[in-house]
C-alpha cells in the first residue's frame, strides 16, 4: 500500500473511532439522565411519578380529614378531638378553603383512580351518575328545593334524625336521578319532533 492510502486508512479509522465516542458518550448521557430521573422523580413504593405520588397522598390526607372531621361533628368519635362546625371556616356560604381543598382532592382521586372504561362504568346506576352530572346546574337547582324540605322534615321530627336522615338522603339522590333522565329525554326527544 502507498503511504497516501495508508494515511487515508487510518484518519477513515480515528474519524470512525471518534464517531464511535461521541455516540457511546451520548447514548451514556441518555442513560445517565433516564437513571437520574427515576432515582429522583419516580417514587420507589408506588411506581407513579414523585409530583403525582405527593399530590395523591396530600389529596387522600385531606380526604381523610374531611371525613375524620364529619365522624367526629356527628359525634362518632370519642369526644371533640377536631374543630367545631364553624360557617366562617367549613362553611358553604363563604366557599370556604377546607371545604374547597376537600372538594378538589375528591375529584382529583377520582379522576386519578377510577377507571374510564372498566365494565361497572357501563352500568345503568354509572349512567345515572353520568346524567347528573352532565345536567349539574339543573340537578343542582333541584337539590336545593329537595335539602329545604329534607331539612324541614328533619326540623318538625327533631328525635328521628338517625332514622329518617339515610331514607331522605335516597330519596333525594333517586329524585335527581330521574330529573336528569327527565331532561335527557327530553333533549332527545325535542329536536326528533322539530324536525317532522
Amino acid at each position: 500500500l502507498s503511504p497516501e492510502a495508508m494515511g487515508s486508512m487510518i484518519a477513515a479509522l480515528c474519524a470512525l473511532s471518534a464517531g464511535g465516542a461521541a455516540l457511546s458518550y451520548f447514548a451514556g448521557i441518555d442513560e445517565s439522565a433516564d437513571y437520574v430521573f427515576n432515582e429522583t422523580q419516580v417514587d420507589k413504593l408506588t411506581g407513579l411519578h414523585a409530583r403525582v405520588a405527593m399530590i395523591g397522598a396530600a389529596a387522600l390526607a385531606m380526604v381523610t380529614f374531611g371525613l375524620a372531621l364529619r365522624l367526629d361533628w356527628y359525634g362518632v368519635l370519642p369526644g371533640h378531638l377536631l374543630a367545631q362546625e364553624s360557617t366562617l371556616i367549613f362553611g358553604k356560604e363563604q366557599l370556604a378553603l377546607p371545604r374547597l381543598l376537600h372538594a378538589l382532592s375528591l375529584a382529583w382521586l377520582i379522576a386519578r383512580f377510577v377507571p374510564r372504561d372498566s365494565a361497572w362504568m357501563h352500568t345503568a346506576w354509572a349512567a345515572a351518575i353520568g346524567r347528573v352530572g352532565r345536567y349539574s346546574l339543573e340537578t343542582f337547582c333541584l337539590g336545593l328545593f329537595l335539602s329545604w324540605a329534607a331539612g324541614a322534615v328533619l326540623h318538625f321530627h327533631p328525635g328521628h334524625l338517625a332514622a329518617l336522615d339515610p331514607p331522605l338522603i335516597a330519596a333525594g339522590c333517586v329524585l335527581m336521578a330521574l330529573f336528569a333522565r327527565f331532561l335527557d329525554r327530553k333533549r332527545t326527544i325535542l329536536p326528533q319532533i322539530q324536525t317532522a
